[in-house]
């Protein structure tokens, strides 16, 4: 799974962000190193601190 803004052309292509959440909260307590993008995700917002604040993010497709 690749973690993308909600701005990112390719995301016209992207599931819903509910369907994401779901499939987030599932990668980070299973495999978090499986969450392409994520890094990008922690650089841009940098004020993220938890898995809870990943899921708000992936809910608002920052």
């Amino acid at each position: 799974m690749r973690l993308l803004k909600n701005s990112a052309p390719e995301a016209r292509h992207a599931q819903s962000a509910h369907d994401a959440e779901t499939q987030v909260r599932m990668a980070l307590q299973r495999n978090r190193s499986s969450l392409a993008g994520l890094d990008e995700l922690l650089r841009e917002h940098y004020t993220i601190n938890s898995d809870r604040e990943i899921l708000a993010a992936v809910r608002n497709g920052d």
